[in-house]
């Protein structure tokens, strides 16, 4: 049995290196390694924005208050105000994480 430096040694020295690229479809590009880097040119989405349903705060205010009150509802595709000290706003999936907010936070409840 081969030690695995041996068999790691064995597999690249089988290796050989190219620099040939070529031109496929998108759809032909299944176990396909891409020669260069694609960046988009848009951002999308073009703000962070919530993945859940549920309460964005400032990760500080969790340390120096218990209870804190709901400043602002945001909805996806609204734009909420900017979060003060000591509140929370109810976000739902996709809006806009507003400017003073750090995290969301759920409540998760078993059945």
């Amino acid at each position: 049995m081969k030690t695995f430096d041996e068999a790691l040694y064995a597999l690249l020295s089988d290796v050989q290196v190219t620099t040939k690229t070529e031109t496929i479809n998108v759809a032909d590009g299944l176990l396909r390694i891409l020669a260069e880097d694609i960046v988009s040119q848009v951002n999308v989405p073009p703000h962070d924005n919530s993945q859940m349903d549920g309460y964005a705060l400032h990760s500080y205010d969790l340390e120096h208050a218990n209870t804190f009150a709901v400043s602002q509802r945001i909805a996806a595709g609204t734009i909420g105000t900017e979060l003060q000290p000591g509140t929370l706003a109810r976000i739902f999936t996709g809006a806009p994480i507003p400017p003073g907010a750090n995290q969301v936070a759920f409540k998760c409840t078993s059945p």
